[in-house]
């Protein structure tokens, strides 16, 4: 067979067989993970899909590489690069490490021919291609079509389109992508296939169709001749290989393969072309046993295709009424005094009897129902014929475990080599091969489901581990709040799974293409002081709160008349001095812009020497006595001691640390003679949580630039209701002010109340082997998804799993289950920096004296 095309426009081509059709890519549906409602609602898609067709039609699934530049170009998208050597760094070494790792997605395609409503479109369209035959013949330039005909052709597409259910984003292929997907089927297994070009903006928009003409809107309406095809050579069980008296050439069973050779490729490519013939007598059970997205699971590539012929259910109803009566009548001649023979084969007459019985009832639920004839081939390539074969040979075992017979029809492999091609017709054998089912039963397949995650550009968070095709995974979290959206954060771990990594991961990135940080460290070990290390020096800011080096003293940090409203709230959790009581009457007093400048106070220190001289028993030598309370003790330096220099909150990243101030309890905090009796420690560490939490909410909102907030272990925070009020400022108004909040902690019900946990978009769950913890993790992760066994199972047992020695093994660290900004849900891996100061900066695991990691 010839190249089918001989010429396109659009979304449409012309083929030899006098034939129009028109292509659509497809975005395949969120499945895996999903909770049982979603993949209900998917396999409901797929019905409506099936359902709506009519005739003819491909749907094709088709591994894209993915270009290690095209990773690199998604990193830099957005970044002014001159300016930031450290992100450009990052980039150079991830490309590089990309360079010898297969990376890349699938591409979900439809194509139909377009059946034309009146005899005189038909007739014109085989007219075109018996006279594109003959100008062939006669070597004379071949007509395109003209524009009456692209009109009507685009007519007919537009009633097709209107067909496929909004939930697969059809958009319409350009000449480029068919283009590629005809190279992509001659380069198959050889590591050459290019990245499929990326769909118009606007794919909608291919034909502008007025008055009966068709208009040229962009590149996409130019005529395209079929010439673009390269044209292969095909060779079926590699002929061409053997010795001219070799004898292989007798033993053709032995060579159930398509040798391709290319054009484009001085390599040919060998490929076996498997074709379902069998499925489970009894059916699949669903959810569980989605047949055709099970070739994801595959660590190689394998292409599908699915060859449909859609009949509607009164057609087919008519066409089993008169076999009814054919058997009806064979039973009859069959039957010995009124009983039927189960001799000579005459006993399977019920058992197509009942088949056909329970045909006819599964196309009568539905006035909508339609019979779908399936011819399904699988495409599985490499560079040798016995690769090819190795790897077809797992496939068919692999699904003959679940009962699915894939065969490689001897002689039949160039015929099934062509059905996978938009615009070729269907061959007698394909037609052969074809599996009858309803449109119901067909949708359980569910093939066009997606493992995609995160965005299309941005930092490089993990790698999609959901199937055995491997992707990276973007976070572009400042084009989420430009599209509108929230961007915060949320992490979920037990101890040692990897939370606090992958916080510092995303931070340090953030910082590297010119974002700022402001992180909370509580941790003994001070270690976001340690990632603090592998930030711009001079442009990152720690504060010890129990051994300052800077002051967290308002009226310096903020000045003396921003700074007053700060003081007031801290002194109000604090000191007890309410705003509306006397003491707070008279630091409001005293704070206000006339007596600050009388009494040149400019500080918290300046502001205590001057209260040092009030009478006794008056309100100001009542607050002097509560401000020596704290500024005696070695807590109060980081806000009284005027030789430390203020905090410069101009810097990128700013680190308080505040390992050593305890905290008050949930149960003291929630009983009150517990919470009169609190310790000065703990009254002083509630009040500089909360005033750590509203400084962060007072620099995260006051700068157009991208900002994060980062709180690990962020129960610390919220069990009090001033830090829990600002945590939720954060995930309700951040988007507003270009600002996110990034919350870790070992259980969800840690980040605040209800609303907390659900106004935070992109969620992270790493390794719980609790199941109680799991559940409710899972539960925040997707409502539903919590019952679940099988996801349970994977979140408790094959996420990052320690081995027999009770360690993670190192290329299963860092895994974890993902919910993107659309809500989508996949398993991922968390990449290291590349960077290896950054990367030794944010481990937390111990080393013993050797230098050895201990777990």
């Amino acid at each position: 067979m010839q190249n089918p095309v001989l010429s396109m426009t659009g979304n449409l081509m012309w083929t030899r067989s006098g034939v129009v059709w028109a292509t659509w890519r497809l975005q395949g549906m969120p499945y895996g993970f999903a909770a049982d409602a979603t993949k209900q609602l998917a396999r409901l898609q797929h019905q409506a899909l099936f359902q709506g067709l009519r005739g003819e039609a491909v749907l094709l699934g088709l591994c894209a590489s993915l270009d290690p530049v095209q990773v690199a170009e998604r990193m830099l998208a957005g970044v002014e690069i001159g300016g930031r050597p450290e992100w450009a760094q990052e980039v150079a070494l991830t490309l590089d490490g990309l360079a010898d790792v297969p990376v890349g997605e699938r591409t979900f395609w439809l194509t139909a021919p377009l059946a034309g409503t009146h005899a005189k479109h038909r007739a014109r369209a085989a007219a075109h291609a018996v006279e594109s035959e003959l100008r062939d013949i006669l070597a004379l330039p071949r007509r395109v079509p003209s524009a009456d005909e692209v009109a009507e052709a685009g007519i007919i597409a537009r009633r097709v389109e209107e067909a496929i259910p909004g939930a697969f984003a059809p958009v319409r292929a350009t000449p480029a992508e068919l283009v590629w997907m005809a190279q992509h089927a001659q380069l198959r297994g050889l590591a050459l296939d290019s990245e499929a070009p990326l769909p118009g903006s606007d794919g909608r928009r291919a034909l502008d169709v007025s008055a009966g003409h068709a208009r040229g809107t962009d590149e996409r309406d130019r005529i395209v001749a079929g010439a673009a095809f390269a044209e292969p050579l095909l060779d079926e069980g590699g002929q061409s290989d053997l010795a001219p008296r070799s004898l292989d050439r007798f033993t053709p069973f032995r060579r159930r393969f398509l040798k391709v050779h290319s054009p484009c490729s001085d390599e040919a490519s060998y490929q076996v072309l498997l074709a379902l013939t069998g499925s489970p007598r009894g059916g699949w059970v669903v959810p569980g046993v989605e047949w055709i997205a099970k070739v994801d699971e595959f660590d190689f590539p394998v292409d599908w295709a699915v060859r449909l012929q859609v009949t509607s259910g009164q057609a087919v109803k008519r066409r089993n009424k008169s076999a009814e009566n054919t058997l009806r009548d064979q039973i009859t001649q069959q039957s010995v005094d009124g009983e039927t023979s189960i001799i000579d084969n005459g006993g399977h007459l019920g058992d197509v009897a009942e088949s056909l019985q329970s045909y006819a009832d599964a196309l009568g639920r539905s006035d909508k129902e339609v019979e779908v004839q399936a011819t399904t081939i699988l495409a599985i390539g490499a560079s040798n014929p016995d690769d090819a074969r190795t790897l077809a040979k797992h496939v068919q075992q692999t699904y003959q475990l679940a009962e699915f017979v894939f065969d490689a029809p001897l002689g039949g492999q160039e015929q099934l080599w062509w059905a996978m091609h938009p615009g070729a017709p269907t061959e007698r054998l394909v037609r052969e091969l074809a599996q009858i089912t309803t449109g119901r039963e067909f949708a359980s397949a569910v093939p066009l489901v997606s493992t995609d995650l995160g965005d299309g550009a941005g930092l490089h968070l993990a790698d999609n581990i959901t199937s055995g095709r491997h992707g990276p995974v973007f976070l572009d979290l400042e084009g989420t709040i430009q599209a509108n959206r929230s961007a915060s954060i949320g992490l979920v771990a037990e101890l040692g799974a990897g939370k606090s990594y992958t916080m510092k991961k995303i931070a340090g990135d953030l910082i590297d293409r010119g974002g700022r940080v402001f992180i909370i460290d509580r941790t003994e070990a001070r270690e976001y002081a340690k990632f603090a290390g592998s930030l711009l020096p001079d442009q990152t800011a720690l504060v010890d709160l129990m051994h300052p080096t800077a002051s967290l003293d308002p009226l310096r940090i903020f000045g003396v008349r921003e700074g007053a409203r700060h003081v007031q709230s801290l002194f109000s959790a604090m000191l007890g001095v309410r705003p509306r009581d006397e003491l707070g009457v008279e630091l409001a007093r005293l704070l206000s812009p006339e007596n600050v400048a009388t009494l040149g106070v400019t500080s918290l220190g300046s502001l205590r020497a001057v209260l040092a001289g009030s009478e006794p028993g008056s309100n100001g030598a009542r607050l002097h006595g509560l401000m020596s309370m704290v500024a005696e003790k070695d807590l109060g330096r980081v806000l009284f001691d005027d030789s430390l220099p203020p905090l410069d909150l101009r810097a990128r990243a700013i680190i308080p640390l505040t390992a050593g101030l305890p905290l008050p309890s949930e149960h003291e905090l929630d009983n009150k003679h517990l919470f009169d009796e609190l310790s000065l420690e703990k009254i002083f560490g509630r009040a500089m949580y909360a005033f750590l939490t509203g400084l962060a909410r007072q620099i995260c909102f006051s700068t157009a630039q991208f900002t994060m907030f980062c709180a690990d272990e962020c129960h610390h925070i919220t069990t009090s209701p001033e830090g829990q009020a600002h945590v939720l400022d954060f995930l309700r108004d951040g988007r507003k002010h270009n600002a996110v909040a990034v919350l870790a902690s070992h259980d969800p019900h840690d980040f605040g109340d209800v609303r907390a946990r659900g106004l935070i978009p992109i969620r992270i769950v790493m390794r719980h082997t609790d199941p109680e913890l799991a559940e409710r993790a899972l539960d925040w992760l997707e409502r539903g998804i919590a019952s679940d066994a099988r996801i349970l199972t994977e979140l408790t047992e094959n996420v990052s799993p320690a081995g027999t020695d009770g360690r993670v093994a190192p290329d299963r660290q860092g895994e974890a289950l993902l919910r993107d900004a659309r809500q989508r849900i996949g398993k991922v891996r968390i990449v290291a920096p590349k960077r290896s100061e950054r990367r030794e900066m944010i481990s937390t695991t111990p080393v013993g004296p050797d230098g050895e990691a201990l777990a």
